[in-house]
């Protein structure tokens, strides 16, 4: 049994590292269809989001094969990246709670700390409906906490949640096969990105709210 459940996730590994690589290919034309556009506010965000796509899909290629981030360390405002983030998704039409909070510097590996902070938020928008951002200090750290409306985990899956491939749609109040239930891989890649980083990840459910994730990571 053990045998047969490793092979099934190195054959899920392998096929994220080839889909992955593939990913690249439509990117590449994308861009290139892009360039074409007249000058302007719009063609530059989107060259941007295609550069940012780019890196973050080889990233996981990194991940999936086990090697380190190799993007380099920068020291940088963290509530300056969630004010990216929160008006990402707002964009969208997605409803994401941010007041803003007073500069606080961290270093870090920016590209990836996004991607681990969205995955966090795509997660209580999927699962939760919303998401609500807080911020603040504690005592050598700052504390991120992303917060959803939904139905919570089941208390015995909160650690499970962060195993690569588990999909706990399930515990989660949505039915099985629902769009949005995603490969089960968000959640370990956050943690990782932010165990990297000297910090740590949980989730705690919060009655009568739902699902709380609650990052730490070091000032800089």
């Amino acid at each position: 049994m053990q045998e047969r459940i490793v092979r099934h996730i190195e054959g899920r590994t392998r096929m994220l590292a080839a889909v992955s690589h593939d990913l690249n290919t439509p990117i590449t034309e994308l861009r290139l269809q892009v360039e074409l556009l007249e000058d302007g506010a719009a063609r530059d965000d989107m060259l941007e989001s295609l550069a940012e796509l780019s890196a973050m899909v080889n990233e996981t290629l990194n991940f999936v094969r086990g090697d380190a981030m190799q993007e380099p360390t920068s020291s940088l405002s963290i509530s300056a990246v969630l004010d990216d983030l929160a008006k990402r998704y707002r964009n969208l039409g997605h409803p994401v709670n941010w007041v803003g909070a007073e500069p606080m510097m961290i270093r870090c590996r920016p590209l990836a700390l996004k991607r681990a902070l969205g995955n966090l938020i795509d997660n209580a928008i999927v699962h939760g409906g919303d998401a609500a951002l807080s911020l603040w200090r504690e005592g050598d750290n700052i504390r991120i906490e992303i917060l959803d409306h939904g139905k919570g985990i089941d208390p015995v899956c909160l650690e499970q949640a962060f195993e690569p491939f588990v999909q706990l749609a399930q515990h989660r109040g949505r039915e099985d096969g629902e769009i949005g239930a995603g490969v089960g891989l968000g959640l370990s890649i956050a943690r990782a990105c932010i165990h990297a980083h000297g910090g740590e990840l949980i989730l705690e459910n919060r009655p009568p709210a739902g699902l709380c994730a609650v990052v730490w990571l070091p000032l800089d």
